[in-house]
């Protein structure tokens, strides 16, 4: 071989390794636009699975806070009852010590129904009453 088919040869060769590299290049391109692709579509269903996921806990949030609400009244409603109970005339007092005097007799006072309700919703009250001078914040419903 002389010097020139020597050097033929070795550009033969160069553009054999060039068009290998640049199929290869190719290949490489469009498997990286495939994966962009599915990464692009992953990226959105991730996105619309944190939106539903969003949207479900403010929907429990907002329940949560209705039923709050609810309980709060509820509460309220009882303080006043307890309130109406204690403001009542001294007559009512008056029946209810005569009431427990006649049970006495008997060596324990029963209490009514009315009476134990009373005394769990007091119990209640004051322990509402308890938590808000520690601190403890509690929302009233508007």
């Amino acid at each position: 071989m002389s010097g020139t088919e020597e050097e033929r040869c070795c550009v033969e060769s160069l553009r054999a390794v060039k068009r290998a590299l640049e199929e290869r290049g190719a290949g490489l391109e469009q498997a990286s636009r495939m994966a962009q692709l599915r990464w692009n579509r992953r990226e959105q269903l991730l996105v619309a699975q944190v939106a539903t996921l969003q949207n479900e806990a403010q929907l429990a949030a907002f329940t949560y806070q209705q039923r709050l609400k609810r309980y709060l009244l509820h509460i309220s409603s009882i303080a006043e009852q307890i309130a109406g109970y204690c403001k009542s005339d001294s007559s009512t007092a008056a029946d209810m010590q005569t009431h427990t005097s006649d049970h006495s007799t008997t060596g324990k006072p029963q209490k009514t129904v009315e009476e134990r309700q009373i005394s769990s919703e007091t119990l209640l009250v004051l322990q509402i009453e308890e938590l808000r001078q520690k601190g403890l914040q509690t929302h009233r419903a508007a």
